[in-house]
């Protein structure tokens, strides 16, 4: 994700499961990239980035595994946050 924050607080958001967001560098800009839902649970674990810049983390309630891609930024919700 390059030289931006992002993270997935457990709580808040539309649905309040959680959501991730990104602060991109040199902005106090937030910004949304998806909620979490009852569908998908909460975020529980923390954020793995790859070599490509893909981060990954996994969901305490339902157990599955999600990917934030450094182009889903670009998307409209919900394509920002894959849940595999």
């Amino acid at each position: 994700m390059g030289a931006q924050t992002c993270s997935v607080p457990s709580a808040g958001g539309t649905y309040g499961y959680g959501y991730a967001f990104k602060i991109p560098a040199g902005t106090n800009t937030v910004i949304t990239l998806n909620s979490f839902n009852s569908s998908t649970g909460d975020p529980d674990s923390p954020l793995i980035e790859d070599a490509a810049g893909n981060l990954y983390g996994m969901t305490g309630s339902s157990g599955k595994v999600y990917e934030i891609t450094p182009n889903d930024s670009l998307l409209p919700p919900p394509t920002r946050l894959a849940i595999r």
